[in-house]
């Protein structure tokens, strides 16, 4: 009995040690499962992200969303301009697995040449709702043929964004030439967006040659976007827009289409825009300065400085086009405050609409406080064409509080060319609906003869201002046309744009995306250092243009605890620049454990000293009264005075304060150099308990303490 009970015992001792080490060997192995991406440094936490700062980086980082394993829904920092070359780019994610984390830009650049096969194409294939994409650059040089039965989508941010995308900017070009039997939409930016979009701006020109039998979508910044949460806001494109199709196109200098909840507030389209269309499924093509169509969603803020164009080169067909400085189609929709300022027109249909606002309004379609000063053109080779060539509308619905002050001209067939009307035309049977507190030139016919001029507008005189009759608003009488607009203004609950200008007013705003200080910032930082908090770039800048950063700390993450080997080669060079003189030392290392010639050099000087027993400890973290006293000890190296701490009020932790470091603390805070850390602390050294960084300098934090000493004291 005894004896089975020993090897039983024996037994299990060995299966329980197997089960250990096997235990022990699997988790190491689900450990580094999850940690295979390193990337250049970080952690992956908002605190402490992954460093992406070369090709090798991204590259992981389009891996762990091809393979398991990783941390999808982790932080990512660019850190540097990054061009891939001629290596072809898989993009981060695939139709089926969205991008989740958080990726920063940091005002960086990503240059793409070469692209691989897919049908959502981009730097990311698909941000999921998860996802934010923020403060990036991405540059295409791209030629690319793709063949697909599946939907296709591309931008060159993301094929489709269903996340939050802010603060990002397009270059370079786009040469496409897409076949597909299911929808096909191509953005600048985006391909397809659904999220939250804001001040997004397009620089790059696209080129698309589209052959399909749905939906082709083609926007500056946008392909496609329906139902998204929020306004797509402060958005910009001066990119060159041409395509060449066969099948159905919605082009928008800024979205091909936004619909269902998808609206649009402050949006500038610089870029021309011209379409050629043949064999038109639907019958429908349409071009917009800002959008190629808008249904179920609005339209607030909007300017177009971009040349329209749209042409027809098929078999007739009951084949529609439409061209306008705005909308080119819209239906349960609303317009307001915006204005067109360039050349419209459309060409060769036989049914053809050129305006400037929106080509065909359907149902319960609404503009107001709108305006337009380009010129309109519609050309037909079928001399029984129908040519609906305005200034502001090419079907029925309700405008109020406009003008228009560009030529309207139109020419069918072998007949010779005649004005169009300044506002509106309808076709023939239809009855329009109202048009109220309207101006257009004196001597141009406003509204086709069908039409009653209502009371309330009237002609006015382009190098005045002046309206040739008064006009009555909210009771009082008005004789110029700025006069007039804005007094509608005033009457309105809505939010609606001022006018500025007497002769032909323009809004009182400033359209289109402002580019933030993070991405505009171009200074010595570039190529540096990594991962700089945003509080310390001017910081970095000044100590660049100072010329005292050490080799030491070049290329490194400005957000780590500075050493008390590298602090030494900072007050070295901090030391040269106060003094004028160069150090140069002939002895060898008083300490054990570093031979570093910073160290020699600060050592000699008098501003460093040991930790004991012949040691430096140069790889330790330095504290934040370390720090003070060996600022300090320059100050009176280089200016031989004592340190005036008269009148500095003790901070509540001074008992914590080494007996050594006091003076030199107090020193620093009188003279705004190094500070308490908030409510009277100053946090002289770390403290158990406490986060690891508390009372430790960080790089960026030595950086600027060195430049305010240099500053004060200079």
């Amino acid at each position: 009995m005894d004896k089975t009970f020993k090897f039983f015992s024996k037994a299990i001792t060995v299966l329980l040690a197997i089960v250990m080490l096997l235990g022990t060997s699997l988790t190491s192995f689900a450990y580094n499962e999850l940690n295979l991406y390193t990337f250049s440094g970080g952690e992956g936490t908002k605190k402490r992200p992954y460093l992406i700062s070369n090709k090798e980086d991204l590259f992981q980082l389009s891996e762990m969303f091809s393979a398991d394993g990783g941390n999808r829904e982790a932080y990512f920092k660019l850190t540097n301009d990054i061009d891939l070359g001629d290596t072809v780019w898989t993009p981060i994610g695939s139709p089926t697995i969205g991008f989740s984390g958080v990726f920063d830009g940091n005002g960086k650049r990503i240059t793409i040449r070469n692209m691989a096969d897919g049908n959502y194409l981009g730097l990311f294939s698909q941000v999921d709702n998860r996802g934010t994409i923020e403060n990036l650059i991405v540059k295409g040089i791209i030629s690319k043929k793709v063949s697909s039965k599946e939907t296709v989508n591309f931008g060159l941010l993301a094929g489709r964004a269903e996340g939050t995308i802010e603060n990002c900017i397009a270059e370079g070009s786009i040469a496409l030439t897409i076949e597909s039997t299911e929808d096909i939409s191509v953005g600048g930016l985006i391909g397809f967006g659904v999220g939250s979009i804001s001040n997004l701006k397009n620089e790059a020109s696209i080129n698309l040659t589209g052959i399909g039998k749905k939906h082709i979508t083609l926007g500056g910044v946008i392909g496609s976007s329906r139902g998204n949460i929020s306004p797509i806001s402060n958005t910009t494109n001066t990119g060159t827009i041409v395509g060449n199709i066969d099948g159905q196109i919605f082009a928008g200098g800024v979205i091909g289409t936004s619909g269902f909840g998808s609206s649009v507030y402050n949006a500038l389209n610089q870029g021309n825009i011209s379409v050629s269309v043949k064999n038109i499924p639907n019958n429908r093509a349409a071009t917009g300065g800002i959008v190629g169509e808008i249904r179920e969603a609005n339209i607030n803020r909007a300017l177009n400085k971009g040349r329209v164009s749209i042409s027809y080169s098929g078999n007739y067909n009951r084949e529609e086009i439409f061209a306008s400085g705005i909308a080119g189609l819209g239906e349960v929709a609303t317009i307001t405050n915006a204005g067109n300022e360039a050349y419209v027109e459309a060409k060769d249909s036989k049914i053809l609409f050129a305006t400037g606002i929106v080509g065909g309004p359907g149902r319960d379609f609404r503009m107001a406080n709108v305006y337009n000063k380009g010129n309109i053109y519609g050309i037909s080779s079928y001399r029984d064409g129908e040519l609906y060539v305005l200034g502001l509308t090419g079907d029925v619905t309700t405008v109020d509080n406009f003008y228009n002050s560009g030529t309207v001209r139109l020419k069918a067939g072998n007949r010779g060319e005649v004005d169009g009307e300044a506002i509106t035309n309808v076709r023939p049977g239809e009855s329009p609906k109202s048009y109220s507190y309207g101006y257009w030139p004196t001597g141009v016919l406003a509204f086709p003869l069908l039409q009653k001029e209502p009371p309330t507008t009237s002609p006015f005189n382009i190098g005045t201002g002046k309206l040739n009759r008064n006009v009555n608003i909210g009771g009082k009488s008005y004789n110029t046309i700025t006069e007039a607009l804005n007094a509608w203004v005033d009457t309105q609950k809505g939010d609606y744009l001022k006018w500025v200008g007497q002769n032909t007013p323009t809004f009182d705003w400033s359209f289109g995306y402002k580019i933030p200080e993070i991405i505009a910032y171009k200074n010595g930082k570039e190529g540096k250092w990594i991962n700089a908090s945003d509080w310390a770039y001017g910081w970095l800048d000044k100590a660049d243009k100072l010329d005292i950063i050490p080799d030491i700390l070049l290329e490194e993450d400005m957000t780590e605890g500075i050493t008390r080997m590298e602090f030494s080669a900072l007050i070295v060079r901090l030391y040269e620049y106060l003094s004028g003189e160069e150090v140069i030392v002939k002895y060898n290392s008083p300490f054990k454990d570093t031979d570093d010639i910073s160290v020699i050099k600060a050592y000699e000087l008098g501003i460093v000293t040991g930790t004991g027993n012949g040691l430096f400890s140069p790889k330790a973290i330095l504290t934040r009264e370390q720090a003070s006293t060996m600022l300090a000890r320059v100050y009176q190296r280089v200016f031989d005075k004592s340190l005036n701490i008269e009148g500095v009020s003790k901070f509540s932790d001074h008992d914590l304060i080494s007996s050594w470091a006091k003076e030199p603390v107090y020193f620093m805070a009188k003279n705004d150099i190094l500070k308490g850390i908030g409510n009277n602390i100053f946090a002289p050294s770390h403290k158990q308990g406490e986060k690891e960084s508390y009372g430790r300098a960080t790089r960026e934090q030595a950086f600027k303490i060195a430049v305010a000493m240099i500053e004060k004291f200079k």
